[in-house]
């Protein structure tokens, strides 16, 4: 089982214990970066974060929030925000 699979698995099965979905992952280099980024958004305007908040979540309702299933990822459509 690769890393990311092995990462997938986790998050699939804390969401179907508390009805979140939500990823696990440690010491990952990209998703540090990633998180750094959206931060730095939200410390130079505040709105930022509302905005990437909003746009998670109607992507999500949207249905196009789900890249294993060859849509951009939640992530993704919070960048485009």
């Amino acid at each position: 089982m690769t890393a990311a699979a092995a990462d997938a698995a986790v998050a699939a099965a804390a969401a179907a214990v508390v009805e979140h979905e939500c990823d696990i992952c440690i010491e990952h280099a990209l998703v540090q970066r990633n998180t750094l980024l959206l931060r730095t958004y939200a410390a130079v305007d505040p709105r930022a974060r509302q905005l990437l908040l909003a746009v998670k979540v109607w992507a999500k309702r949207a249905g196009v929030a789900d890249a294993s299933n060859g849509t951009l990822s939640s992530y993704a459509w919070a960048l485009l925000g």
